[in-house]
């Protein structure tokens, strides 16, 4: 977990990387990347919120193919005895500042705990 102080230096340095109207860079995205810090939206479903409470940093990740404009998330849940597995669909949407963000929709969900076959 974060401290309020962290995450506030987090905050300050993605508010400094919009400033750059950079953008989402497709060939900076492609690939595999471990999640260290995440911001849902308001509207992002109550499992993807809740789960948040049961992650740990570096044992999180996000397998972004861009050729497919997909990424597949995948977050071990309670010190690795479950694990949570998405795949997102995304494209890109102009955003007011004139760059490129993505817009996600989960398309395909399930969850595994222990030895037990995985839920959809």
């Amino acid at each position: 977990d974060l401290s309020d102080d962290v995450a506030g230096q987090v905050e300050g340095l993605i508010q400094a990387l919009q400033a750059r109207k950079k953008g989402f860079q497709r060939a900076t995205a492609d690939g595999d990347w471990a999640l260290i810090y995440e911001i849902n939206s308001d509207g992002s479903p109550a499992l993807q919120k809740f789960s948040q409470n049961f992650e740990s940093v570096g044992g999180s990740f996000a397998n972004f193919d861009v050729s497919k404009n997909e990424f597949y998330n995948i977050a071990n849940l309670f010190g690795g005895k479950g694990k949570l597995m998405a795949t997102v669909e995304f494209g890109e949407v102009e955003s007011q500042s004139s760059s490129s963000r993505i817009s996600c929709d989960i398309v395909d969900a399930s969850i595994q705990l222990g030895p037990l076959p995985a839920l959809p």
